[in-house]
This record gives structure tokens, sequence and C-alpha cells, in this order.
């Protein structure tokens, strides 16, 4: 017992008083309060996404919206970081950081390549009037709302 406490009194002292717990406290959870990712208080039951459906959705509907949200919530937690940062609020910044670490060790599975990468086959083979009328519609209603896009109707 004795020289097990001298082992461990050496050790301290070789090591400057080093920490020499088993998780860096780089790597620690923060102590922060959290909240539900599903169903965070304050929302006032609001639903988070505003969907129009006007057609049940097939798998590659869900796969693209997957893909959209997932890309959104990487960004905006990057310049949620980035905010905490500018502004001194260092403690927030760091469980914005660590939140972000977390997401990058999520594997991002790949449901349907074609969701990922457009397939060259995807090529106009006919004019739709009716189409293009909707298309041209759009067009207008963009630049009235003032964006102004650039729409090839190919």
């Amino acid at each position: 017992m004795a020289r097990s406490v001298c082992m461990v009194f050496l050790a301290a002292i070789f090591c400057g008083g080093c920490d020499i717990s088993p998780i860096s406290r780089e790597r620690q959870e923060p102590r922060a309060p959290t909240t539900s990712a599903t169903h965070p208080k304050g929302v006032g039951g609001k639903s988070l996404a505003v969907d129009i459906q006007v057609i049940p959705r097939e798998e590659v509907d869900l796969v693209e919206a997957v893909l959209i949200n997932r890309a959104k919530y990487h960004r905006y937690l990057e310049d949620l970081r980035t905010y905490y940062g500018r502004n001194g609020m260092l403690e927030k910044q760091r469980w914005a950081e660590f939140e972000l670490t977390g997401l990058r060790k999520v594997k991002p599975f790949k449901y349907i390549l074609d969701a990922e990468i457009p397939s060259d086959r995807l090529t106009a083979s006919k004019s739709i009037p009716e189409a293009d009328a909707l298309f041209e519609e759009a067009g207008e209603l963009m630049r009235r709302g003032g964006y102004q896009a650039t729409l090839y109707n190919r």
C-alpha cells in the first residue's frame, strides 16, 4: 500500500502535477445547459420545418431533405462558433466547437448515389409549353421578389 502511494506521489512530482485523467480537458464534454434536438423548449409548439406536401414524399425526396438539412446544420453551427469567438463568448464558442467535433464524427451515408451526384443522363428531350410557361412565371416571380438569379431553360 505504502509503495503504491509512493509511486503515485513520485509520478506526480516527475509529471509536474500533470493531469493523468483518461480524457484530456479539450475532449471532455463541456458543462453546459443542453436542450432536446427533436423538441427544443421555447419554440412554442411550432413545427421546426415548414413542409408543403402536394404528393407523398418518396425515398429520393427524404434523402434530399436530409442532405440539405445536414449541410445547413453544419454551416449554422460553424457560423454560431464564429459569432461567439468574434464577440468574446469563449465558453459558448467551446460548446459550439465541441458539438462540431461530434458532428464531424457522424458518418453520413450516401443513401442514394444519384441524389448526391446527378446523372449525366439528365437532359431535356422535348419542350413542354405548360412547363416552359411555369418556368418563365417562376423567373418573373423571383425578379419581382428581388432575387437576381440566372435561370437556364434547357
